[in-house]
């Protein structure tokens, strides 16, 4: 049997695993690359503003989970109306 090299490990073909816990790690870190997969995910073509009507830039606030239009400060939160909110168990877990 050949050696195994721990530092990049594989999956076996007789698993039905789609990513490592190495894997999992490198992709989210921490919360706020959870909540980035979120947004890329719930807001695919980008967030939409109701005060510009359209789809603006939004960035991200530091001390919450929201997102502020560029233009007018409306703020967005991903995790509204999903089993993410109110949730005090981390995005990192939930994942």
């Amino acid at each position: 049997m050949a050696k195994t090299n721990r530092n990049a490990p594989k999956n076996a073909k007789s698993s039905d695993a789609t990513t490592t816990v190495f894997d999992f790690e490198r992709r989210f870190p921490n919360d706020a690359a959870c909540l980035e997969e979120l947004v890329r995910l719930l807001y695919p073509n980008g967030i939409f503003c109701p005060k510009d009507g359209r789809v603006t830039k939004h960035h991200r606030l530091k001390a919450r989970p929201a997102y502020a239009c560029q233009y007018c400060g409306h703020l967005e939160y991903p995790m509204k109306g999903t089993i993410f909110e109110g949730s005090s168990t981390s995005l990192k877990l939930w994942f």
